[in-house]
């Protein structure tokens, strides 16, 4: 397969590149010239060498599977096509007919037994293997990959004749150079924060996480993410509880049509469990002063902290995407020479009047969304200036053709 993109340089510094150790330029070529480019540089695919995509991806490929089997490669990477075709190209080229073998067994289980293998995808390594996936790992471990694949790619990557090695007191100006030389990467860098805010701010659990914290003064109040079908309501409702986290305990958060309630988890003697609790029966039990500290944790209660109405949750979201309220936080930033990094809704005043926090690099301010405008407050609170809905729509409509 030819390289799509030539014209991009390969840049290696000459110190991995002479080092015997064939491993390190692979490590190199991921941490030090992917990662930065599509990362800090906004690149997309095919803005890079396709070698180096191939390369980068049979070191994910070997990775994934010799930490969690393939069962967390299929997982985790959605055998996307393209990775798939930069796996398998890699693999050829890197010439160890045994591995190549493997990775096509694999892909010919994804598309001739795609039931069998979508239920393997999707336990991502856990569990006991099911057989065909486990026929792959046992091969796959028996080739030692981290003493032959990965010196083999790292082999492959010093042969390319348009590979680049500076000296190392050169390199490093000239990889940042070629990160920070991408045209599109503002608008890019707009558009992935704005997706990356925007889906916050329209995620009902997130979104009532954000509310319950703002309102309960737990502050910051983070989703982890994990549901945990076998939590027990306070109220008996049969919903999974959503693990969240703050500053001083683990707490669980349920969330139906009508509410959504945060719980703290509570022992049996009445105590609340905090990490600082946690950490005091497990140093029992790992000293053995005190074994009856591994029943502790059984038999754990939720109890009601706070709870928020699910249609007030609803509105929050409605009203974040219809007011583009993403948007409203990058033109603050921009106006103030700060740099947005998040924004979280906060409440619903008496007066019925939504605010939201914006926190930037150097401070925080607020919007307070009204009938004609969004006034912009500062961290105590005073106010600053307003923005009318008409900036904010020609910001946002700026920000992704490049010329905000």
């Amino acid at each position: 397969m030819p390289d799509t993109n030539s014209t991009t340089p390969i840049l290696v510094r000459a110190s991995v590149f002479d080092d015997v150790d064939d491993k390190r330029i692979v490590t190199a070529l991921v941490d030090e010239y992917v990662n930065p480019l599509l990362e800090r540089g906004y690149y997309t695919r095919s803005e890079l060498p396709a070698k180096a995509l191939q390369a980068y991806h049979v070191d994910y490929y070997m990775a994934q599977v010799a930490n969690g089997g393939h069962g967390q490669f299929m997982g985790n990477s959605g055998m996307e096509p393209l990775l798939i075709s930069d796996v398998r190209e890699g693999l050829r080229s890197i010439g160890i007919k045994s591995f190549r073998d493997i990775f096509d067994d694999l892909v010919r289980l994804w598309s001739d037994k795609p039931d069998p293998a979508h239920a393997i995808a999707g336990n991502f390594g856990f569990g006991v293997p099911a057989a065909q996936e486990n026929d792959l790992n046992d091969r796959f471990m028996n080739l030692e990959c981290y003493k032959t694949l990965m010196p083999a790619n790292g082999r492959w990557i010093k042969s390319w004749p348009e590979l680049q090695v500076l000296p190392d007191e050169k390199w490093r100006d000239a990889i940042e150079h070629l990160t920070l030389q991408n045209p599109q990467a503002d608008v890019r860098k707009y558009a992935r924060l704005q997706a990356n805010l925007s889906r916050v701010l329209s995620e009902p659990l997130q979104v009532a996480a954000q509310l319950l914290g703002h309102k309960l003064g737990i502050l910051p109040l983070s989703l982890s993410g994990v549901g945990d079908p076998a939590a027990k309501a306070p109220d008996g409702r049969k919903v999974i509880g959503w693990r969240v986290s703050s500053q001083q305990a683990p707490l669980i958060m349920f969330l139906d049509d009508r509410d959504a309630l945060l719980c703290g988890q509570y022992l049996p003697d009445g105590r609340m469990l905090t990490y600082a609790l946690m950490a005091k029966i497990r140093n029992q039990l790992l000293t053995k002063k005190d074994m009856g500290a591994a029943t502790t944790f059984a038999d754990v209660t939720s109890k009601e902290l706070g709870r928020l109405p699910s249609p007030l949750i609803a509105e929050a979201i409605e009203l974040a995407a219809r007011s583009q309220i993403v948007a409203a936080a990058a033109l603050v930033c921009k106006r103030l020479k700060d740099e947005l990094q998040s924004v979280a809704v906060l409440e619903k005043s008496g007066e019925g009047i939504w605010s939201w926090r914006i926190r930037a690099k150097s401070a925080q301010y607020f919007l307070e969304l009204r009938s004609r405008d969004i006034l912009v407050m500062s961290a105590e609170s005073k106010p600053m200036f307003p923005l009318s809905f008409d900036e904010v729509d020609e910001f946002a409509r700026a920000a992704r053709s490049g010329q905000a």
